[in-house]
């Protein structure tokens, strides 16, 4: 029994912990360079909802039958698209729970700033002091706040 180990085992033994080695190298190699991509589009979708909130600010001080409103108006439904796109993806990388905080921050930021009188064409002005910009504001900060909540280290 000895010899077989002796003459059979430890020969093998030194390349078993090289590849053993090796095999947990690369797993956290692996881990690390999911981490980053994930990290990566948590920072384009922040990106992109402090574009919406300038855009959606812009867009509220403009009659709706101004033609930059409405060109703004289009911007801002292209980006939620992809903004709904990132999230999904973001969302594949967590919990349940986050998921879920996650996805009601996006959806009650999408319809604070599309809801009420986006497309209307006969929507006035609306004056920067109206409770839709806190409002606005509000739900941005939270969407923030749960993206910030998703970064993977």
């Amino acid at each position: 029994m000895t010899s077989i180990i002796k003459d059979v085992i430890l020969p093998f033994l030194p390349s078993a912990l090289t590849i053993i080695g090796w095999w947990i190298v690369a797993s956290r190699d692996s881990s690390s360079k999911k981490n980053a991509i994930h990290n990566k589009r948590v920072e384009a979708a922040s990106k992109l909802i402090d574009k919406i909130l300038l855009d959606a600010k812009k867009f509220y001080s403009l009659p709706g039958s101004d033609a930059e409103a409405q060109g703004i108006g289009s911007l801002l439904t292209s980006d939620f698209k992809k903004l709904s796109s990132i999230i999904i993806l973001i969302t594949k990388e967590l919990s349940d729970a986050e998921k879920q905080s996650l996805s009601v921050a996006f959806i009650e930021y999408k319809k604070m700033v599309t809801g009420g009188e986006f497309e209307t064409v006969s929507r006035p002005i609306i004056s920067t002091s109206n409770q839709l910009y806190f409002d606005i504001d509000a739900t941005y900060n939270d969407l923030y706040i749960e993206l910030e909540k998703t970064y993977l280290i």
